[in-house]
């Protein structure tokens, strides 16, 4: 037999911050930025994120930490990061919105939508910078009571190949909006993978971009002003279109300004 303390394994989330915060010296004040990755019903055997979304938010001068999902109590989240990004990925389970499933859906997690939406409630009433990208809107617009166009026709504009590939399409912004004053008024061409759309607009949410075919494109809220949320793929044009690194710059910033850990 040993004797003397022994380690136990961590009961909960709130241990882990504890260390990382605890750990952390005082010149590594670059903000925390939480990224859900990829669940199961991406690929069974590994949690995933594509690159560009780590690398754009290095660039904006955050730490990206990757949160892989599962969790349904998000709140020892809120302890440890400064600011979050809600990704893309498959289609949200229509149950949370209180409509039958649709013949296109693709990728069903329920992990990850437990995850995910938890996180953006209680995200958004807790005021924490947070950037909504592609499915990443539509889960912040269930959160909060809207509902989703669950498959687009593409009769006008064409929003994806269905094979994974960027597909470029005018957006139109709003002027005064937030967006707007982040990206400039003129953000034309964006690169959009998406048969899906946000719909019935959740609680304090507003449209402030739109594709030609009358696609919301972007919601951000009063009621929330450290939410942003886009419907098209910033991070893949990030590292040549000062554009869309801005949305990043912009989280990070935000992010800085409530920082746990100032200069």
């Amino acid at each position: 037999m040993t004797s003397g303390p022994q380690s136990r394994p961590f009961r909960h989330l709130d241990d882990v911050a504890n260390i990382i915060i605890g750990n952390m010296s005082a010149h590594e004040s670059s903000p925390l930025i939480g990224i859900v990755c990829y669940g199961k019903a991406k690929d069974p055997e590994r949690y995933t994120l594509p690159i560009p979304y780590v690398e754009s938010t290095r660039r904006g001068g955050g730490r990206p930490l990757i949160i892989p999902p599962g969790d349904t109590d998000t709140r020892p989240y809120l302890n440890l990061f400064d600011g979050f990004i809600l990704a893309g990925g498959g289609d949200i389970d229509p149950k949370y919105f209180g409509q039958e499933p649709h013949l296109e859906l693709l990728e069903i997690d329920d992990e990850r939508d437990s995850t995910e939406l938890e996180l953006a409630r209680t995200v958004t009433e807790r005021q924490i910078p947070l950037l909504a990208i592609c499915r990443g809107m539509q889960v912040l617009n269930v959160a909060l009571g809207g509902d989703i166009i669950q498959h687009l026709t593409g009769d006008r504009v064409l929003h994806t190949k269905g094979t994974g590939e960027i597909v470029p399409h005018h957006v139109r912004a709003l002027d005064g909006s937030q967006l707007a004053r982040v990206c400039g008024n003129g953000i034309g061409e964006v690169g959009s993978k998406h048969h899906q759309a946000v719909g019935r607009l959740g609680s304090g949410l507003k449209a402030v971009a739109w594709s030609d075919d009358g696609v919301v494109e972007a919601v951000e809220s009063d009621s929330y002003p450290d939410t942003l949320a886009v419907q098209w793929h910033p991070e893949e044009a990030a590292a040549g279109d000062s554009r869309q690194q801005s949305l990043f710059d912009w989280l990070v910033n935000r992010a800085g300004e409530k920082s746990k850990y100032p200069d």
